[in-house]
């Protein structure tokens, strides 16, 4: 059985009975299933289509870099509203500092496929707050979020590497001008033995 197989499993093991005993969403998951539905307030993130960015904005923004470190936490909160799960979140630095998370389609989404020890992931998303929104529901404020399609590749022995790539969609006042921007990301990660999930990884973020 191929390990992208095994690891899908295994998710949906975990995800199963994180879920069972998660009865009510508090109001951390309140706060984050707005950047995904347009319930969103105004004062948190202003939602654009992308081809709705001020060209002007657009092309006077200068690129964004940044660092990121990132661990494997499916199951911690319920899926968003499209089903998608929280699969990686962790710290994000440099051109703008903050905590980052991964949401995306675990068990077949939309335009899913894999080929050999590759692994296509689209309809996911990313989002950026100032501070961990898990830890400080009340005080997170969203900086940036948008869409994001991944390409995994599986390494027997070896730490795995992914890439993605998206467009930003959300942001808050201050940071709108990167609305319709492309962003790119990729990094390694490394597995847990004793599990056979991912574990954590490091890997790099830009807005072009």
């Amino acid at each position: 059985m191929k390990r992208s197989s095994i690891l899908f499993g295994s998710v949906a093991l975990v995800l199963i009975a994180a879920f069972s005993v998660y009865a009510v969403e508090n109001a951390t998951w309140g706060k984050i299933k707005s950047t995904f539905t347009d319930e969103a307030p105004a004062s948190l993130a202003k939602r654009a289509a992308p081809d709705e960015a001020p060209a002007s904005l657009a092309k006077a923004a200068p690129s964004l870099r940044c660092t990121t470190e990132y661990f494997f936490v499916a199951g911690s909160v319920p899926n968003d509203p499209e089903g998608r799960v929280l699969g990686w979140q962790g710290p994000i630095s440099g051109d703008i500092e903050g905590v980052i998370q991964w949401w995306m389609f675990l068990d077949g989404g939309p335009n899913d496929r894999s080929t050999g020890q590759v692994g296509h992931h689209a309809g996911g998303r990313f989002a950026i707050w100032d501070v961990d929104p898990l830890e400080n529901p009340e005080e997170a404020v969203l900086l940036l979020a948008g869409s994001d399609e991944e390409s995994t590749t599986v390494r027997h022995g070896k730490n795995s590497v992914w890439r993605g790539h998206g467009i930003v969609t959300d942001a808050s006042p201050e940071l709108e001008l990167w609305i319709g921007r492309s962003m790119h990301e990729g990094g390694h990660f490394t597995w847990d033995p004793d599990t056979g999930l991912p574990d954590h990884g490091e890997g790099i973020f830009r807005i072009n």
